[in-house]
Parts: structure tokens; sequence; C-alpha cells
């Protein structure tokens, strides 16, 4: 990986970013975090103040992206909302924060990081209801959708995939 003009706290959070989200967070080590972001294990693990700190900072930041994401997109009719939901589909099987935020997910009754998946869970649902107008209904379809598309992406099913799975993953038949 090239280190370019990236801080040593930049490329560890590109590199935890990365081998979280396609890892876990069990499997995935602070040295190995280091070694790939190219600074010391030390390093990595006083930046953040641990494994767990670093997991909460790159989940914040996923959850504030994807806010931010839902803001810039914000639909405002059914049709436009038909497209967000499909935005949304593509940005959850396609991003790396999206595949973060599934691994957090999983992690619901980790004490730690549980009440920060359900915090950022919550957060995500009001801002579609409340702030950008989706009914209750159109709030639940949109979350289902990205989170198969985010589940989906994290079992890294080969494309295409199966005709039951490839439709799940696309939408279409």
């Amino acid at each position: 990986m090239a280190t370019g003009t990236l801080s040593g706290r930049d490329r560890v959070l590109a590199a935890a970013l990365r081998l979280f989200s396609r890892q876990g967070f069990t499997r995935v080590t602070t040295d190995q975090i280091a070694r790939d972001a190219g600074v010391s294990q030390a390093y990595a693990v006083r930046a953040f103040g641990g494994k767990t700190g670093l997991i909460r900072t790159l989940c914040r930041d996923a959850g504030a992206h994807v806010e931010t994401l839902f803001r810039d997109m914000t639909p405002s009719s059914a049709a436009s909302r038909q497209e967000f939901r499909e935005q949304f589909r593509i940005f959850a099987f396609e991003s790396d924060n999206m595949r973060l935020l599934a691994q957090l997910f999983a992690c619901g009754a980790d004490p730690e990081l549980g009440p920060l998946a359900r915090d950022g869970f919550l957060r995500v649902s009001r801002l579609l209801h409340d702030d950008l107008g989706m009914s209750f209904s159109e709030t639940r379809h949109t979350l289902a959708a990205g989170m198969l598309a985010a589940t989906l992406a994290t079992l890294d099913y080969p494309r295409p995939a199966d005709p039951i799975v490839e439709h799940l993953i696309t939408g279409s038949e």
C-alpha cells in the first residue's frame, strides 16, 4: 500500500476499514492493521486507545458518511425515493463503510459495540423518517434493502451469483 501524503493516523484508519470490513473485528489484529498502514503497532494502539477505540472511531465515521450521503440524496417524490432506495442498495453492496457497519450490527450483544450499533441504526432510521419525510413503510423498505445488500456484500458472493442471490443483490429478475 502506498503511504502517499496520508498521515499515520489516516493510514491506520484506511487499513483498519479495509481489513475490518472484509474480515470482521475478531479476526483482525492491531498488528495486521499497523503492518498494512506502515506504522508501528504501538502507534496504532496509542492513536486510538486500542482496537475497540479504533472500531468505535471507524463506525462513527462510517455512520456519519451514510448520514451525509442520505442528506445529499434527499428524495422528495415517490420516483426519487425509488431511485434513492436503488442508490442506497448499490452503495450498501459496494461500500466498505456499509460492510463495516454490517460487521458492527453483528456485535449487538457486545457491551461496548452493541450500543453504538443500536444508536447508529436508530439515527439513520430517524433521518429517513423524520428528516427526509419517508413513511414508516418506506423507511422499513429502504433499510431492509440496504441491510440485505450489506449482508450479502459481507458474504462475498462471486458475481454473477446463484440466480436467487443475484435477484436479491440486483432486485431484477
